[in-house]
């Protein structure tokens, strides 16, 4: 057994807003009237965000042909961000309507794809029809996120676009469509939702995780670390570090920064053999996503001294040091 200098197990290189068709607009105050037919509209380009600020649908939406359907983009309703949201009611009240709002967007070749809107109701009924459904021919929908019982305030909700395609055999193609539907028979605010802030992009990812949560001594073994700091900072240089010392204070980076963990000899160990062949990619280049991984290997079996103890990592971006990691930890077993 060859022991990591005292304290470790054993010290590189692994990876390890204008409507297509007949579209009356008519301005009501703070508020665009929408009455549109369910014609074709344009396609939007991934990834997707709009908050409605430019006071109309884009051409990425397109809305049902219900005579009585009422969609509009407004402020008269408190939007979650900015001055405007859309709003869905019925047109005359008394009437059922079936409102739908689809966003066509192309998801070829994507995975990973996370949906996120901000949703509110007014005194709104339950039906089946309330919800965001999904479809990848623009005729057949499912239903991903129900609305019933939905929140009077404003709420995030988000939706795994890949685990709904897989639930339901659907392909993350150039047809994709979101669609928020409402069924209902009063005006806002009898009756009635609201909808802001919709994004369509990659899941956001955590900043650190590790394949494994312990280690066991008489065995020893390896622990892959996945690293995200997103796009912002591709290309970047990083230093993954660890310690068995804990979290809080941590130590202060030049710049102000704190990296959440304690001096102590496993930190000073494991600074000293950055890019090992215990500690592989522990300083590297995140690449253009701002990703990377980094391996931690025993190379045997590990020290029994070390039976218990608990060892924290994070990373932080260099020159500048502006961005740190959450922690993830791995615990010495027998």
């Amino acid at each position: 057994m060859f022991l990591f200098e005292i304290l470790f197990f054993g010290g590189d290189a692994m990876r390890g807003k204008s409507i297509l068709s007949c579209t009356l607009i008519c301005a009501l105050g703070l508020s665009s009237l929408l009455t549109m037919q369910g014609n074709a509209c344009s396609q939007a380009a991934f990834p997707f965000s709009d908050g409605f600020e430019s006071g109309l649908l884009g051409p990425e939406w397109s809305v049902g042909a219900d005579p009585n359907s009422h969609i509009e983009v407004t402020g008269l309703y408190s939007p979650h961000g900015g001055d405007w949201h859309v709003a869905m009611d019925t047109l005359v009240s008394g009437n059922y309507a079936l409102n739908t709002l689809d966003l066509a967007i192309d998801l070829s070749g994507l995975d990973n794809v996370e949906l996120t809107y901000w949703y509110k109701e007014y005194g709104d009924e339950d039906h089946a029809e309330d919800g965001c459904f999904v479809s990848d021919d623009g005729v057949n929908f499912f239903l991903v996120n129900s609305h019933n019982n939905g929140p009077t305030s404003w709420t995030e909700f988000r939706v795994d676009i890949d685990a709904a395609a897989l639930q339901f055999g659907l392909q993350l193609n150039a047809n994709f469509v979101i669609r928020f539907q409402h069924y209902d028979n009063s005006a806002l605010t009898s009756d009635g939702i609201c909808i802001d802030d919709v994004a369509v992009d990659l899941a956001q990812l955590p900043s650190l995780m590790c394949d494994v949560t312990s280690l066991s001594a008489a065995a020893g073994g390896q622990a892959i670390f996945y690293l995200h700091a997103g796009t912002d900072y591709g290309g970047r240089e990083y230093v993954l570090l660890g310690t068995a010392s804990g979290t809080t204070p941590g130590q202060t980076l030049p710049g102000g920064a704190i990296l959440p963990l304690n001096p102590g000899h496993f930190f000073r160990c494991v600074r000293l053999r950055l890019n090992s062949w215990y500690f592989v990619q522990f300083r590297y280049y995140l690449d253009a996503n701002g990703s990377a991984a980094a391996m931690m290997d025993s190379l045997g079996v590990i020290d029994p001294l070390l039976i218990g103890r608990h060892l924290d990592f994070a990373f932080t971006t260099t020159w500048p040091f502006d961005f740190q990691s959450a922690t993830v930890g791995i615990d010495i077993t027998a």
